[in-house]
């Protein structure tokens, strides 16, 4: 009597590699869309005719996409490093 045979593993884990492409397209066209905002919340800032209200909420805007992107890539170190 035989015994019974196990299936190979397969050589690429085509469903990780699908979850680092669908995360790596995801993440890098979300920053550049961030990053935007941010440079145009930066002019809005700087222009002489803005409020002081609009000047204000440009300033914590810059501020916050300044803490997600350095944030995003915090976490992108420590997810290289742990692997």
């Amino acid at each position: 009597m035989a015994a019974p045979t196990t299936p190979p593993v397969p050589l690429i884990n085509w469903h990780a590699l699908g979850q680092v492409i669908a995360t790596s397209v995801a993440l890098g066209i979300g920053l550049v869309v961030i990053f935007s905002v941010g440079v145009y919340s930066l002019s809005v800032f700087r222009r002489q005719d803005a409020t002081i209200a609009m000047r204000s909420a440009n300033a914590l805007l810059v501020a916050l996409i300044t803490l997600v992107i350095l944030a995003t890539g915090a976490w992108g170190f420590y997810i290289v490093v742990q692997k």
